[in-house]
């Protein structure tokens, strides 16, 4: 059910953005091809957006797809904690393969759904800064989750980072790696300097040996 509401999700996504003058550049795609879950995607967090674009970006197949968001039930607006009442977010979550995470019982305890959808070979998507980076930084303190669970697991992760102009969503792949010490917290560390260093590539002028972007949509 997961697969067709994130293909259904895709067209809907395509159309608005194609209305709306809006593009999708993906930088490095070769670096996401021939991928084959279980695998976990980190990212930072930029937008509301953000995994609606990350969804479309990489290749729609049964291999990766559908893929995995962790989100909360536990919402500070009113408008958000109303719909869950009346069971329109749990729908929207159920349809659309979203895990469920409740903040402030423990690492194991809040990652245990994501925990076992990777052993059981799905892909999921965390962004480990925990919250929309709204200032000019490139990252916000990164959280243990996202290597908690790619060093339980044994997964291999897979590093993006995306940025934004006014018409533009841009997102660049990294290398896939392996948290192999068991220090889940050392992992954090190799998490950050990851998505730094795609932050960096994505500031270094472009040359004529850099693979051509790919234009997604326009």
């Amino acid at each position: 059910m997961a697969y067709v509401f994130q293909a259904f999700l895709r067209l809907c996504m395509r159309g608005l953005m194609r209305l709306g003058g809006k593009t999708l550049v993906i930088e490095h795609v070769e670096r996401a091809q021939n991928l084959k879950g279980p695998f976990l995607i980190v990212s930072n967090h930029r937008h509301a957006m953000d995994a609606f674009h990350i969804g479309m970006a990489l290749p729609y197949t049964h291999e990766i797809f559908p893929i995995h968001f962790l989100a909360t039930r536990q919402f500070k607006t009113r408008p958000l904690a109303i719909l869950t009442m009346l069971g329109i977010v749990p729908l929207v979550y159920k349809l659309g393969g979203v895990i469920t995470i409740t903040r402030k019982i423990g690492i194991e305890k809040s990652l245990a759904g994501a925990l076992a959808a990777l052993k059981s070979g799905g892909t999921i998507i965390m962004f480990p800064e925990g919250t929309r980076n709204m200032g000019a930084g490139e990252l916000l303190p990164i959280r243990d989750g996202a290597s908690y669970l790619a060093t339980m697991s044994g997964v291999p992760v897979l590093p993006l980072f995306i940025t934004y102009t006014e018409n533009t969503a841009r997102i660049m792949f990294g290398n896939m790696f392996y948290l192999t010490d068991p220090d889940y917290k050392k992992g954090t560390l190799v998490v950050r300097e990851n998505l730094l260093s795609l932050a960096r590539e994505m500031e270094i002028p472009k040359t004529s040996v850099a693979p051509e972007p790919v234009l997604a949509y326009k």
